[in-house]
């Protein structure tokens, strides 16, 4: 990732945030930590290159519900989304929408 991009994370748990995020920082990356779809829509800059992490299952916007907002927004993040419990359609309808993957 270059100097202007950014890599975003969304969950709701915030164990998973600042573990998330401690890893990434290791890589000396600059992450932004958000807990949900709503606040990160608000508040992150979604029209430059970066990576969203995105839990699936959120109260309010999903995790699949907010990639579909960046789609139809134009926004260039590529998006991985991760989730504790994944089926087949679950995981067809996450690449469907373009995701990268989908992490279970």
């Amino acid at each position: 990732m270059n100097a202007e991009s950014c890599i975003y994370v969304v969950d709701d748990d915030p164990v998973v945030l600042q573990s998330v995020k401690a890893v990434l920082a290791e890589l000396n990356s600059d992450v932004s930590c958000y807990p949900s779809a709503e606040q990160f829509l608000s508040e992150a800059t979604i029209d430059r290159p970066g990576c969203l992490i995105t839990d699936l299952q959120m109260p309010g916007i999903s995790g699949l519900e907010l990639h579909q907002r960046l789609v139809q927004a134009n926004s260039p993040l590529s998006v991985v989304v991760v989730t504790g419990v994944a089926d087949v359609p679950t995981t067809v309808n996450v690449m469907r929408s373009g995701a990268v993957t989908l992490l279970e």
